[in-house]
Parts: structure tokens; C-alpha cells; sequence
């Protein structure tokens, strides 16, 4: 049976802000948020765990990140875009990282 894991969950969001990526995303399916809602998490031991892990990850996230809507997050990649267009060139996914990374 496979269990919930903090250390790999750290190491792709370390990674993640080493090589400036523009985002991260976290999803959980509601059903793995109960007892047997899924295989991983079989009793509310697992449950429990499974809380203490994401907020120690949103603890670490929270020093460097933001949340943002999906909408948000469009309004400022556009934003970034149009300030790199108006220096006279195309945008690029390295134009945005760095100064999505700033605001973050």
C-alpha cells in the first residue's frame, strides 16, 4: 500500500523554484481526503498524516509562493507578455519565469 510522502513533495517544489518555473500546481481528489477514499489513505491515521504533510508543504510554499486562480494567473502571464512585447519582442516562457518568480 502506498503512503503519503512529504520529502518528495518538497524535493519537486525545490526544484520548481530552482529552475524558475512560472508555477506550480497541487491537486488532491476530495475522496483522498477521507478514510478509504483511496488506496493511499486507508484509516484516519493516514488521514491525519496526510494533513500534517500538506501544511508543512504549504508552510515551506507559502515563504516563497502565492496562491492564485487560474484567471489570475493569466491576467499576470499576459501582463508579463505585453511588457516584453513593448520592449520590441516576442515573449518567451524565460521572460515570464523570472518575473513571475519575483512576484511570487
Amino acid at each position: 500500500m502506498q503512503k503519503p510522502n512529504l520529502q518528495p513533495m518538497l524535493e519537486v517544489a525545490h526544484t520548481a523554484r530552482a529552475e524558475r518555473v512560472t508555477h506550480l500546481e497541487f491537486m488532491v481528489h476530495s475522496s483522498e481526503l477521507m478514510p478509504r477514499g483511496s488506496r493511499a489513505f486507508m484509516n484516519e491515521s493516514d488521514i491525519e498524516r496526510l494533513y500534517e504533510y500538506l501544511e508543512t508543504l504549504f508552510e515551506e510554499l507559502s515563504s516563497w509562493c502565492r496562491g492564485v486562480t487560474l484567471k489570475e494567473f493569466e491576467a499576470q502571464f499576459k501582463k508579463v507578455a505585453g511588457e516584453v512585447k513593448s520592449n520590441g519582442r516576442s515573449p518567451s516562457l524565460a521572460d515570464r519565469a523570472p518575473i513571475l518568480a519575483r512576484q511570487l
